[in-house]
């Protein structure tokens, strides 16, 4: 796909590639000209056209590199409703103390989704209800490298360091 976008945003489609640019779809001369080229599956690609080069004749040339997303990251709704859900029935287990079904539940969705800390702060709980310490604290220090203005966390960090005796 080829699209314009001016100077104030405003997006406009217009067509499949290659496409010739008619003097009447240039806008205002004065102002630069944004070409962004996108294609689903694909990296969008852009260039701004100074207001000099506006109304002249040319060619743009751009290769557009394919789009790796995460599973995750293509199906937002669908992950995060699996989060939750694994959070809810985590979070379930931990409160029936079938803290061995909670970590398996929890390091299933670990693997899946690293980057989301409330997985590693509900897996420190496990760690932590069965006097696994250093596995708790680690867990927290990764809750804590994700989203480091947890207070909660900072504050399991802090007491689980005074528990091993200031550290290792």
């Amino acid at each position: 796909m080829f699209w314009f976008l001016s100077k104030v945003n405003r997006q406009e489609k217009w067509g499949s590639l290659p496409y010739v640019l008619q003097a009447g779809e240039q806008g205002d001369r004065s102002q630069p000209m944004q070409l962004m080229i996108s294609k689903e599956g694909f990296g969008a690609e852009s260039i701004l056209l100074p207001p000099s080069a506006v109304g002249r004749s040319g060619s743009v040339f751009m290769k557009l590199d394919h789009s790796k997303l995460p599973a995750a990251c293509v199906n937002l709704e669908a992950a995060l409703e699996k989060v939750a859900r694994g959070v809810a029935e985590a979070q379930y287990q931990i409160k029936l103390k079938n803290l061995d079904q909670a970590e398996r539940q929890l390091g299933q969705l670990v693997a899946e989704f690293q980057n989301v800390s409330v997985l590693h702060d509900l897996l420190g709980n496990v760690y932590y209800l069965r006097k696994e310490i250093d596995k708790a604290l680690a867990s927290y220090r990764r809750s804590q490298a994700i989203a480091p203005n947890n207070s909660e966390t900072g504050r399991m960090i802090k007491r689980l360091e005074e528990l091993r005796g200031g550290g290792r």
